[in-house]
């Protein structure tokens, strides 16, 4: 064969097993008030054609451990597990991932039940399954809303898909925060936290909202609340919702010296006047561009069209070296600056004036 017809054909047949769904929590476990969960899949191909699936089940808690199956669905066929989890088999909660080719995406419906096995029949939720390229990353905020009834228990997890960092806040009525805390995960990595959010928090005060801000990675967060005398379950994805408003440009201390010399005074984010430089000064200039965040969270400052002679010193402090090219003699240019509080982003102009 030829060596390039080769190499084509090998790459070509390594992205037919590219497209990935997510199910953010699966189970076959005993559960709190005498639940006993267990997981129902059902798989229709509505295509033309037929479909390896490649099923890997992520143990909660456990890295590195997934057990894996691979079921084949003819065309137009139907597929139904009453109890998924026997099929591998595992015992407990965990998470799945599902591995196909990537046009299988339109002709594949999956529907996905955790339900709790009564003496008065079954009591579930159904779980969704997330195509992983509508899984959002880094920096976003997510929201879960608590129980309203003490006679509902909550639980909430994480399928971390790579190495990421939340830090989760417990909100108030008003929105106040009452308590926080920070957790790294690793990639392909599940967990629930079943002891209740006063533990996770550590604190006796009541909340309403978990939020969680996604500062590195992505991740699918969810939660459930059960019954506790029914233990019929019902899952919530969690809400990306905006909390959070982008930082804003203040204005140019032109000679670093502390003073705010050009101001952007109608705060659209464009400098009112330029700052101006001159080609035959026989120093190098120095000045700091000045941010602020509504939060109060520190900014950090990007140039993203630097001009010839400009150095970033400083992206927390701001501040800039330029020594003006003869090139840009009699040019004004709009310098382009991205300021970031970390979770959200927002793009100044900075008019330079480069004379004689």
């Amino acid at each position: 064969m030829n060596y390039k017809l080769f190499v084509l054909t090998l790459l070509l047949s390594l992205t037919l097993i590219s497209g990935q769904w997510y199910v953010p929590v699966v189970a076959k476990a005993t559960g709190g008030y005498g639940s006993q969960w267990q997981t129902s899949l059902a798989i229709y191909n509505a295509g033309h054609k037929d479909i390896t699936l490649q099923f890997s089940f992520i143990p909660t808690e456990n890295n590195g451990n997934v057990a894996q199956k691979e079921i084949f669905i003819k065309s137009g066929e139907s597929i139904y597990f009453d109890d998924f989890l026997s099929e591998f088999p595992v015992f407990g909660s965990g998470a799945l991932k599902i591995s196909g080719p990537d046009w299988a995406f339109s002709n594949l419906g999956f529907n996905v039940k955790v339900y709790n096995l009564s003496e008065n029949g079954r009591f579930g939720q159904a779980i969704p399954v997330l195509q992983e390229n509508r899984i959002l990353s880094s920096p976003l905020e997510y929201f879960l809303l608590l129980p309203e009834s003490e006679n509902e228990r909550f639980n909430f997890g994480v399928l971390s898909l790579e190495n990421s960092s939340i830090k989760f806040q417990l909100l108030d009525q008003s929105g106040n925060v009452v308590s926080e805390v920070s957790k790294s995960y690793g990639p392909s990595y599940h967990i629930q936290y079943n002891q209740g959010y006063k533990n996770f928090f550590g604190t006796e005060e009541t909340g309403k909202i978990i939020k969680a801000v996604l500062i590195q990675g992505k991740v699918i967060l969810y939660g459930s609340h059960v019954d506790n005398g029914t233990n019929d379950g019902a899952f919530f994805l969690a809400e990306n919702l905006k909390s959070n408003e982008a930082p804003y440009l203040e204005g140019v201390d032109s000679g670093s010296n502390g003073t705010l010399d050009l101001k952007d005074e109608n705060k659209d984010n464009i400098l009112d006047s330029p700052v101006v430089f001159s080609e035959n000064y026989p120093f190098d200039y120095v000045f700091t561009i000045k941010a602020k965040d509504p939060e109060g969270d520190p900014v950090s400052i990007n140039l993203l069209n630097a001009p010839r002679g400009m150095v970033l010193l400083s992206s927390v402090e701001g501040k800039v070296y330029y020594d003006p090219d003869k090139g840009d003699v009699n040019k004004t240019i709009n310098l382009e600056v991205e300021l970031s509080d970390g979770l959200s982003k927002s793009i100044s102009i900075i008019p330079l004036q480069v004379n004689p």
